[in-house]
């Protein structure tokens, strides 16, 4: 038989196996505790460099701190970085221009516009030292005072030449959202005046819009001048906004390049600003400095005449010259004195003036009701011949020409006066009512006028029915003693019927309604009681003579008053008190 183990033996040895375990586990974990309060750290490391060490790519934060460094150490070892990106940067420049020309251009137009003038300005140097080349030939007195000028300035001729021809003055400047048209801030020189600003800033958006619609939306050109009369205005344009400078006199292009750098710098300090303009103009009230350094002023200096004895010929030349400056400036001081009678004339407009074949041409707008433009000539000394008329119609809104319209449009008649002030038409006068009622109908058609006002009128009804009551009313009828009427009274009684069948025509006519009182009246001789009946008697008799003629209305009343109203020019018992006589009463 095998030899077999007791059952405690097996039990003891599997306990002492156990304990074996658990004490090299609490070994182990006790060793395990120590290492890591020993090299915790270094531990932690060594996993993150594991992980990094596993995966082969970089989160881009981790990217972000070492690509800086990464480019600079490349740059300083070799140009290889440089030669890989600038294909991939050329392309996505072109992609942005392809795809967003305007927002490339606006990018570098604060950079590129001092680096191209100064590309002409270095042109124009040469041109102006062989400009000079040609003036040093030049022995006028005049060039000779330049020149010691330039030798005592250090100047060169040219400059001095150009400073001494020019006068000129930037009386305002205005700067203006391109988006919008809206005007961002402007500036005005001492001593002038200027109402609406608002107004100019519409009309050079205004102009601008007209010139790119009528030479297409395609057109690459902008509108860069525009004569005004006596002034100037010079336009720059940029990507979000532009100024316009109002100039009187003759500037030089140097003032282009003072407007053109302060507009880069406007953008450069305010583009932000401007692009996200939405009305409110505050912001570019910090640009007042800037657009105030653009008010120049340029002056010439008196020059002291001096005899110059040995110069004769020159002499005669300048005298022939002063007398054809002197014809000059009279006839353009005529020309201005005739300009000026237009300015003050209603329903004209001019806009600007031109010189062609030897005639003056007149450009604007002229209402069809104002006379020509040559009528205004007066003393002026200008020949209406000499003056070509190219005025666009259009409709004035001044009393005299709104007045003239109504009175063709509304087929006025004569007895009928207008009169004109902030939209309303006046109307004074006396008409039918038809022509009331057509009038205010039609009146709203007439332009400029939205209201029209009647109180100055008489309807010509009820001017001939108060004209009706007042020759009934002084109309009297004579008796003799009793109800015989006087000779030559039935006459009377006739018109009166003539007049009460008028009187109710025009009463059916105005809607209105008439009553007629017969009052009969009597002398004193007698009592009371029997002049009231003998009144009330002649009353009666006419009213009888009435029907008779065909006067049969309902409104009639009679009335005996007897001695209640004796005649004032008579005295009481003359046939002056014996009469009958009639009130009409209008409701």
């Amino acid at each position: 038989m095998a030899n077999r183990s007791h059952p405690g033996e097996i039990i003891q040895g599997v306990l002492r196996q156990a304990r074996i375990e658990v004490t090299n586990r609490n070994e182990q974990d006790e060793l395990r505790k120590l290492r890591d309060l020993l090299l915790k750290e270094e531990q932690s490391e060594l996993d993150q460099l594991k992980s990094q060490l596993n995966s082969l790519e970089l989160s881009s934060e981790e990217l972000s701190e070492i690509l800086p460094e990464a480019i600079l150490i490349s740059n300083r070892k070799n140009n290889r970085l440089k030669e890989a990106l600038a294909p991939s940067t050329i392309e996505a420049i072109r992609a942005i221009i392809r795809q967003d020309p305007k927002y490339f251009s606006d990018a570098i137009y604060p950079v590129m516009g001092p680096a191209i003038r100064k590309s002409v300005l270095n042109s124009l140097r040469s041109m102006v030292e062989s400009i000079n080349e040609v003036l040093a030939n030049s022995l006028s007195l005049r060039g000779l005072q330049w020149r010691w000028q330039a030798m005592r300035t250090g100047k060169s001729f040219a400059e001095v030449a150009l400073v001494n021809s020019l006068l000129y003055r930037v009386e305002q400047v205005f700067l203006i959202h391109r988006e919008t048209g809206l005007l961002l801030k402007n500036v005005v020189a001492p001593r002038i005046e200027m109402e609406h600003p608002e107004m100019v800033s519409g009309m050079l958006t205004a102009i601008q819009d007209f010139v790119r619609d009528s030479f297409g939306p395609n057109t690459q050109g902008t509108l860069e001048k525009l004569q005004v009369g006596e002034l100037n205005v010079w336009i720059e344009q940029g990507p979000r906004a532009y100024l316009a400078a109002v100039i009187r006199g003759n500037a030089p292009h140097d003032l282009r390049i003072v407007l053109q750098n302060t507009l880069e710098r406007i953008h450069l300090d305010h583009g932000h600003s401007m692009k996200a303009f939405s009305g409110d103009a505050t912001p570019f009230e910090a640009t007042r400095q800037m657009l105030a350094s653009c008010l120049l002023v340029q002056t010439s200096t008196p020059r002291k005449k001096k005899p110059y004895l040995a110069w004769g010929g020159l002499g005669l030349i300048g005298t022939l010259m002063l007398g054809w400056l002197g014809f000059v400036g009279w006839q353009n001081w005529q020309w201005d004195s005739y300009l000026e009678n237009l300015n003050n004339a209603p329903g004209l407009v001019i806009t600007r003036t031109d010189t062609e074949n030897g005639k003056q041409v007149l450009y604007g707008l002229r209402d069809p009701l104002a006379p020509p433009a040559a009528s205004y000539v007066g003393n002026s000394g200008v020949d209406p011949d000499d003056i070509v008329e190219r005025l666009e119609p259009y409709l004035s809104f001044s009393p005299q020409f709104v007045t003239a319209r109504a009175r063709q449009f509304l087929n006025a008649p004569e007895s009928i006066s207008f009169s004109y002030a902030n939209g309303t038409l006046f109307l004074h006068g006396r008409a039918s009512n038809e022509w009331l009622e057509s009038a205010r109908d039609a009146a709203a058609f007439i332009p400029g006028v939205s209201a029209i006002n009647e109180e100055g009128m008489i309807a010509s009804e009820s001017s001939r029915m108060m004209d009706l009551k007042i020759e009934i009313e002084k109309t009297t009828i004579r008796f003799s003693r009793g109800r015989l009427l006087l000779d030559g009274q039935e006459e009377l009684v006739q018109e009166i019927v003539t007049k009460l069948n008028g009187l109710e025509q025009l009463a059916k006519k105005t809607g209105k309604t008439t009553r007629i009182n017969i009052l009969g009246h009597s002398d004193s001789i007698g009592s009371e009681r029997i002049n009231n009946n003998i009144s009330r008697q002649r009353a009666e008799f006419v009213q009888n003579m009435l029907k008779l003629r065909g006067i049969t209305s309902e409104n009639i009343v009679i009335s005996g008053l007897g001695t209640q109203r004796l005649s004032e020019f008579a005295e009481d018992n003359t046939e002056a008190n014996r009469r009958v006589t009639f009130e009409v009463i209008i409701e």
